[in-house]
């Protein structure tokens, strides 16, 4: 039987000494991580650009067909308003205010009219201012509260409703509708005036602030008015009329 002997100088401490502990292996160090640059591409960015146009345009169209839509009841709430006043100062004229030779004049007509500033003479054949001396010192007995609707001087233009003096006539006022264009107004121009209605006209030109009837109209809606157009677009299909 024989036996291993280890060798006289061998010693386990001694091999323990010759074989180190060695702790987990460690790569070489590397620095932070660089992202590769990223970006858009032309492409992609007139993508992005042509949806916020499609979306701004669809805002824009529903804001505007919604102011237009609250204008268009306004007017018509205004222009009954109007006509009532109109009724009242038949009642005590006996006839409804005569209009001018002009748009603008029959609007400043009407205004005048409205606050009790209009007045026939007594043979009924002449339609003028009062006098001073013909009110008192707060002014006529208006046939309608103008603050309520809005108004504008057409010497100042950019200010609304500005104070009116009872003592004074109002010149150069003007009734206007929620676009800031004057109310149409259309009646006889005189006793004998060649109108064919059996009342007044009164409307609003609507948002596109186009109109294309007449001054020398007669009162009558012919298929020719309705049809009018400016450079191909029809003018007056907008139009809001009082009554509708």
């Amino acid at each position: 039987m024989s036996s291993y002997l280890a060798p006289a100088h061998y010693s386990p401490s001694a091999e323990v000494a010759e074989c180190p502990r060695q702790g987990p292996r460690q790569g070489p160090r590397q620095g932070p991580r660089k992202r590769p640059r990223q970006g858009f591409t032309l492409i992609e960015l007139l993508m992005v650009f042509a949806v916020i146009a499609i979306l701004a345009a669809i805002t824009f169209g529903i804001s505007s067909g919604v102011r237009n839509t609250q204008g268009k009841a306004k007017a018509k709430g205004e222009l009954a308003m109007i006509s009532q006043a109109l009724d009242s100062f038949k009642m005590t004229h006996a006839d409804f205010p005569w209009a001018a030779a002009d748009k603008d004049a029959s609007a400043e007509e009407l205004f005048k009219s409205l606050l009790g500033w209009k007045k026939f003479d007594s043979a009924g054949s002449v339609f003028r201012d009062k006098e001073t001396t013909e009110v008192t010192d707060q002014g006529p007995d208006a046939f309608i509260d103008v603050g309520r609707l809005t108004y504008i001087d057409t010497g100042d233009p950019g200010k609304f409703n500005p104070e009116l003096s009872g003592a004074a006539v109002p010149v150069d006022h003007l009734l206007i509708d929620p676009w800031g264009n004057p109310y149409r107004y259309y009646y006889k121009k005189d006793a004998t005036g060649d109108w064919e209605n059996f009342g007044f006209v009164l409307y609003s030109i609507g948002p596109d602030g186009k109109d294309a009837i007449d001054t020398d109209w007669d009162g009558v809606m012919t298929i020719n008015i309705r049809e009018a157009t400016d450079q191909g677009d029809p003018v007056n299909l907008d139009n809001i009329y009082a009554g509708e």
